[in-house]
This record gives structure tokens, sequence and C-alpha cells, in this order.
């Protein structure tokens, strides 16, 4: 059976990552916003909107709108995803060595912080510290959503392997293991007849 606790555990875990996917796409939306301004790009409302945010972005990169169905193709995407973090980075008069930072697993999450916080030229006075911090946290964020929600389903399963194994399930019986009972007790057909004389007859 599963207990309320499991449940309340289930529920705190799903509302932690909840959460956590709002803070990631503020960051991400936030990022993209402020490397639109400083490029000086119209619509930065764009920037929030999803599906429309990545088009914002290949703005950015001044690339063109269809190459959106390109990062829809398995391979191809990381490709053009290095290639439109490469541009951006260029246009942020940044390395464009940057943009193959995208392929490296939670370096990828502070790449677009990074790039929008670095001052473009010399009147970008922006510190980076407030994103560099945001990143910071939303990363270990994530590692702890991570071990609570692995914690739950595994004691979901524990959970349930509980309930199979519990000797209280076992003895109770089934429809069939009621039948062979009352096979084991019901009296023999042949019922015995003893005559006054001592013979005894079956019938």
């Amino acid at each position: 059976m599963v207990t309320a606790g499991t449940i309340t555990f289930l529920l705190i875990a799903f509302i932690s990552f909840l959460v956590y996917e709002i803070l990631f796409y503020v960051y991400f939306s936030l990022s993209f916003a402020t490397i639109g301004k400083k490029l000086g790009k119209d619509n930065l409302i764009l920037a929030w909107i999803p599906i429309a945010n990545i088009i914002f972005l290949l703005q950015c990169a001044n690339r063109p709108w269809w190459w959106i169905f390109l990062l829809l193709i398995p391979f191809v995407n990381i490709v053009c995803g290095i290639i439109i973090w490469m541009d951006v980075a260029k246009n942020m008069n940044q390395p464009a060595w940057l943009g193959i930072l995208t392929i490296i697993p939670v370096v990828q999450i502070f790449l677009p912080g990074y790039i929008a916080v670095v001052p473009k030229d010399k009147k970008d006075t922006n510190h980076p510290a407030p994103f560099i911090v945001l990143a910071v946290s939303l990363f270990f964020l994530f590692l702890a959503i991570g071990c609570g929600i692995g914690g739950a389903v595994g004691l979901g399963i524990k959970s349930v392997q509980t309930l199979q194994e519990s000797p209280l399930r076992n003895s109770v019986s089934t429809p069939s293991s009621f039948m062979e009972t009352e096979e084991e007790f019901l009296p023999n057909t042949e019922i015995e007849n003893t005559h006054p004389n001592g013979d005894v007859e079956f019938w």
C-alpha cells in the first residue's frame, strides 16, 4: 500500500521540479533578452515566448528563421547549435570558440548567462555576478531535485516490492485455492453402510 508519506514526498518532488523549470526558463529568457538588447534587436518580448525565443536567438546570430527546422533534426541540431552560439559570441565581441562549449554538459548552462553579461564594449558596464550566481544556484537546485526525484522513485519501487512480498497478501486465498480446499474436505462419494451382520457395503 502506498502510504501518505510516499504521496507527500512525490508531491514535494513534483513541485520542486516545477519551480526548477520556471527558474531555468527565466534564466535563459533573461539571457536571450540581454543579448538582444546589447545587439540592438527589437521585440525583446520574443525572448520570453516559447519557440519564438529560438527565432529571436537566430536573429541575434544573424541566421534565417528557418534554421529552427534544422534544430529538429538529430545530430544536425548539435552542429547548428554550435554555429548559432559561435555567431552570437562573435556579434558580442567575444571569442567564437565559446560556441563549442554548448556540447559540454553543465557548461552549456552557464554559457548564455556568461555571453549576456560580459561587457560588449567599453560602454557596457554590466557585471556578470548576478547571472553567475543565478546559474550556480540553478545548477545545485537541479542536483537537489534530481536526487529528490530519484529518491522518490526508489521509495515508490520499494513500497511496491514490499506490498508484493507482504505475508498478508500471500495469505489471502484466491478462488482457485478455495476450490482446492473444498476438494480436500469433500466426503467420499462412496458412503460406507454397515449391515447388522457386520458386512460392509459401499453405495
